[in-house]
Formats: structure tokens, sequence, C-alpha cells
């Protein structure tokens, strides 16, 4: 395996001394080993190294699963390109989590994008700023979601330094320690408090941070005030069984240190939000602030595994059930097993799987329940384009305004003054929305009173038609193609209020200047007249007529008559109720031998 690496390796390096930049051949064996670093397998390695270097054949030499890797990951680039100014950061990072369903692909990307900011000073300062700001905003509260809290915290600590760098060397210069130094205080004090909470027998967990620059400097801002009255540059957690441990482990860490009074704060008996309970207080360390935490394994699920109060804390939002998928993936991200490994590796993300997230032709990025279609798009972006919405496009073709959408598909809502939105737009929009606007529009214009769903789709179900039209149409079977009941159609508008439908297969498609979402219904009540072209020969007629009569289906109406030399047409008026019976009846008149065409009317 270790071969497709190398492998890899030697095409992009390959590429990077033809293109004369040897440079990039050091930085990509950084870039490497940061990747190694985390412990992605073979085939991420290579498909990050491959990405934007080489052609989609040279990369399927490499294997499928790299192929689908490098395909992931530019999607990814494509999408996040797309989203650029025009939309908010929390529906970017949205969006790109939802397209994102290889858990190894975002991986990929916070890593290059840590790689870039470690090596930011290869940029110009404009660059510097937009790539600094898009890592805070967007990449950081990803890796945040996703729990991988050290590189929030350096992807925070990079931006913050290009974005603000006289706030960031000024925290720098006042905390006065280096990184590694700070580690050793956090490691000093565990000590301390470990040795004395063991000699009182009681069962604990504790760790320790220093705090980061942009973490100091977000809580001077936000609670104004300065550096001086900022306690908690180094943080420590203790967790322990039940609350009374909690209140022993206080007073065992009051002896120890020179106690900051004004920052205690009992968070068990007035829990914070309703919902987050600790113990915090402030203590004084070799002349440094020290914050510590004391809470039991449930109060540190609480206000750590995605509750929504624990999301309002750090400011990254309040969706819940977001946030009991974050839970378990915070879990699958702890474990520690190469069997556990490997199924990581190939793990498929749900955290926005019941949402899709498409683009207005403005580049605005419009949120949708998964399965949504075209009209429900329409009325996500106003109700106005939803009432007059008569066509669309989706990625550059005309679809029907049911086509399905899916992340990432750009979509162009055609309109028309004269148009209102069709009954049976009810059966099949997704959005509660697009149901109610939907359902207003038609109390406005028919006076239909606001009755339940049911009733109004078991209305839908005794249509005196066959075929549904978005909007106010009549729906003419084309002669030149005679669409047969569930044939792939489509509408062409011929005038003010009349639609030629044809199959989707017909050569005159092209021809089409101006098309519209047609259907079969599965349910109504209708007279159908069918007429049958057949060899004039002896017993035909009958044939026909027995054909149907099988499968308990009568005519009203029937009728034979010569229609050239040795041709007979068949003319049958049946009242079916279903898509189902006129399909079946079709389909065994057409099996009967000597049987040449059908045409519906």
């Amino acid at each position: 395996m270790e071969n497709l690496v190398n492998d890899a390796k030697e095409l992009a390096y390959g590429v990077y001394k033809d293109r004369g930049n040897l440079s990039l051949i050091e930085n990509t064996k950084d870039y490497l080993d940061l990747l190694k670093e985390y412990e992605l397998d073979e085939d991420s390695l290579a498909a990050a190294l491959l990405v934007n270097v080489a052609s989609l054949d040279e990369i399927k030499s490499f294997g499928s699963e790299v192929l689908e890797l490098v395909l992931g990951l530019r999607e990814f680039d494509e999408l996040a390109l797309k989203a650029g100014k025009k939309n908010k950061e929390e529906k970017i990072r949205k969006m790109l989590i939802a397209a994102t369903q290889d858990m190894r692909i975002l991986l990929i990307k916070l890593l290059e994008r840590l790689h870039g900011m470690r090596n930011l000073d290869l940029f110009n300062a404009v660059e510097k700023k937009r790539i600094g700001k898009d890592t805070i905003l967007i990449y950081a509260p990803i890796a945040y979601r996703l729990g991988l809290s050290e590189i929030k915290w350096e992807l925070e600590d990079l931006s913050f330094r290009s974005l603000n760098p006289d706030a960031y060397y000024f925290l720098k210069k006042n905390i006065g320690l280096k990184r590694k130094e700070r580690e050793k205080i956090i490691d000093e004090l565990k000590e301390v408090i470990g040795i004395e909470i063991k000699k009182n027998k009681i069962k604990y967990e504790i760790s320790g941070r220093p705090k980061h620059f942009y973490s100091i400097h977000k809580k001077m801002i936000n609670k104004k005030k300065k550096f001086e009255e900022i306690y908690d540059l180094f943080g420590i957690r203790i967790i322990v069984e039940n609350s009374d441990d909690c209140y022993k482990i206080l007073g065992i860490i009051n002896g120890l240190f020179e106690q900051i009074l004004e920052r205690f704060k009992d968070f068990i008996v007035s829990p914070r939000g309703g919902l987050y309970q600790s113990l915090h207080n402030g203590y004084v360390y070799k002349d440094y602030h020290v914050e510590v935490q004391i809470r039991t394994k449930k109060m540190n699920d609480i206000a750590e595994e995605g509750i929504a109060a624990h999301w309002r804390y750090k400011g990254i939002g309040t969706d819940k059930k977001f946030n009991k998928q974050l839970n378990w993936l915070r879990q699958v991200l702890s474990i520690g097993t190469e069997t556990d490994k490997t199924f990581l590796y190939h793990l498929k993300l749900d955290l926005f799987g019941d949402k899709i997230f498409c683009f207005t032709p403005k580049g605005h990025i419009i949120e949708l329940d998964e399965g949504s279609i075209v009209v429900d798009f329409a009325y996500a972006v106003h109700t106005d384009i939803g009432d007059k919405c008569v066509a669309a496009k989706v990625n550059g073709k005309f679809v029907s305004l049911r086509y399905k959408l899916k992340t990432g598909d750009d979509v162009e809502i055609l309109t028309s003054s004269s148009h209102n939105p069709s009954r049976d737009w009810l059966g099949f929009v997704k959005t509660s929305k697009a149901f109610e606007k939907i359902k207003q529009s038609l109390k406005l214009r028919y006076g239909i009173s606001g009755r339940r769903r049911e009733k109004l789709m078991y209305d839908d179900k005794v249509s005196k038609n066959f075929i549904s039209v978005d909007g106010d149409y009549e729906t003419i079977l084309a002669g030149c193609c005679n669409p047969l009941p569930g044939d792939n159609i489509i509408g062409a508008i011929s005038s003010f209020k009349k639609v030629i439908v044809h199959n989707q297969a017909c050569r005159d498609i092209a021809k089409i200047r101006k098309s519209i979402g047609v259907y079969w219904l599965d349910n109504f009540d209708s007279v159908v007249k069918l007429n049958i072209f057949a060899n004039d020969r002896l017993g035909i007629f009958a044939e026909i007529l027995n054909s149907i009569a099988a499968i308990g289906i009568n005519a009203i109406s029937a009728s034979a008559n010569p229609a050239g030399e040795d041709v007979v047409e068949c003319v049958l008026h049946i009242n079916f109720n279903n898509l189902n019976d006129m399909k079946n009846s079709v389909s065994r008149i057409l099996k009967i031998s000597g049987v040449k065409r059908i045409r519906i009317e």
C-alpha cells in the first residue's frame, strides 16, 4: 500500500519539476507529514497529493477509492468557491458538511487549510486577509463541530495573527510565555492537584490546556475587559463521580493555591442557562491566573456533547438534532484501535443528512429539506416566485417542476405573471412552507377552506383528466410521438391555454421553445379514447375487446373502420379511474398480433 503514496509523490513531484517550482516539493513534504500525524490512510494520502496536479485518467490508475476521494475534494472546492461572498458563514459551513459524504474529505480539507495557514507568509497581504477570514469564519468552526479541538485552536490563532496582528502580538508579549512553556505550567498544575486528590482517595480525571490567543481576545471583546482582568489564561478541568466529590475537591484546591474570590461560581446550585452545571474558581499559581472547573461525568456530558446550551455558550448555533449526531461522532473520533480507525476512515457523514443546499442564479444558498423539488425551491426564494413558476433550469438544463434537487444544484426559476399554482402541487411538494403557501393561494382564488392535507389529496385523486400540468392549461397528446401511459413526458406550451404533451424521446423535442412540467396522474376518473391501428385481419376487433375484458375492463363504446389498405382503426371509449388499469389495457392490446400502434385522446 505504501507504493500507492510513493507513486502519488513521484507523479506530484514530477509535475512541480516540470513547472519549475521546486519549492512546492518541500512544501508538499511538510503537508504529507502533517497528514500522517493524523494517521490518514494511504488512499487519503494519495488523494491529497494528486487532487490538484493529476488528470482524472491519471488518478484512475490509483484505484476507485482514490478517485472517489479526489472527486469529493474537488466538489468541496467548487462548492466553497461558488458560495463566495454571497452567503452567511453558517450556511456555507452547513452546505460543505452536507455535501461531504466521506469523513476523510473533511479531515483532508481541514489539514490542508492548517498547512496553508502555517505557510501564510507565502501569500500577499490581500490574500492573507481573505484566507484568514475564511479560516476563522468557516474552517475553524467546522473543526470544532467535528471535535477536532487542536486543529480549531491553531486555525483560530493563525487567523487571528493575520487579521489583527497588533492585538495578537500584544497578547503574545503580555502572556510572555511560548506555547510549550504554557503547556509545561499546565502539566505542573495537574501533577500538584493530582497528588492531593489521590491522598483523599477520590476517583477523578484531570485535563488542562493553556488558553489560546484568539480565545483570550474574544473574551476581552465580548466581556469588554482589559487584559489584566482576564483570569483564566490557564484552564484545568476535573471530572468526578458525584456532586459531593465536586465540593470536596474544591476544598482541596482552595488549600493549595491563593484564591481569586470574585471568580468563584457555583453553577451546580444555579445551573447556567438551566442546563450547564459546574464549579468554577480562579487561583494564582507562580503569578499566573488559573481557572479550575470541577464537574461530574453527567455534567460534563451535558456541557461537552452537543447539548444546545453548550453551542449557545460557544456561539456556534442551537440545532438539537445536529448536536445529537455530533455527540455520536465525537465518540467515534476518540477511538483508538486499528480496527476502529479503519472504520473511521470509511465513515459516511450524516450530520446534515436531512438537508440539501442549492444555489440561486445570483449565488445565494437556499436550504431545503432532503427530497425537495423545484417548486419547494421557488417558494423558499419568495412566495411570488413560487406562485408564478412555470418552468425551471437546473445546472443549465430544463427540468420538470417535480425534479428532485440535490446539494450544489444551480436552480433558475422561470415565471409567468399570468400563472397561478396548481392544486396538483399539493400532492408532491416536500416543504411545509410550499404546501401552506399553495393552499393560501388556492383559497384566495377559489375560496378553498383550510382543510386537512389528506382531504385535498383525496380531491386531487378524482381529476377529470389523466395528465397533470404545472399550471392552468388544457393538455393535448402529441400525434408525432403518441405518448403512452407511463412514458416520460414533457409539455410544450403552444398557446395561452394549451400544452402539447410529447414523449421525452420524441425527435421534435429540440424544437420546443417553451416547456412546462406535465405528469401522469396515478388516480383519476376519466373517459379515455383509444385509437388502435392494426392489420385488417379476421377476428382482430374481437381479440382487442377480449384482451381488456379479461382484466375486468369494459368499453363504453367500440367501433372499427378501414384506415387505409389492409389497415383498420378500432376506436374504444373506456372509463378508467387509475393509471395502472390504463397501462395494463394498452400493454395487452399492443401484444396482440397485427396491432401496429395506439394513440390516446
